[in-house]
């Protein structure tokens, strides 16, 4: 009966822990993405920089020639 009992109760925390192996590679992919993200969010942010500026020296142009 007790052997019973420990048989079951290796079963039910070797299913936790495949469970808990599965949400750790779960977190790494989701850290990996958020890592990309941040990346993303950097290059998008310098983009918008150069896009003001070039913003920025079309309006110079104008006011040198068209004035």
């Amino acid at each position: 009966m007790y052997s019973y009992y420990l048989i079951e109760k290796v079963e039910v925390l070797s299913k936790k822990e495949e469970e808990a192996a599965n949400l750790k590679d779960q977190l790494d992919e989701l850290n990996e993405v958020g890592l990309k993200l941040q990346k993303a969010e950097k290059d998008v942010e310098r983009y918008k920089q150069k896009l003001e500026e070039s913003n920025e020296f079309r309006k110079r142009i104008k006011v040198v020639f068209f004035f």
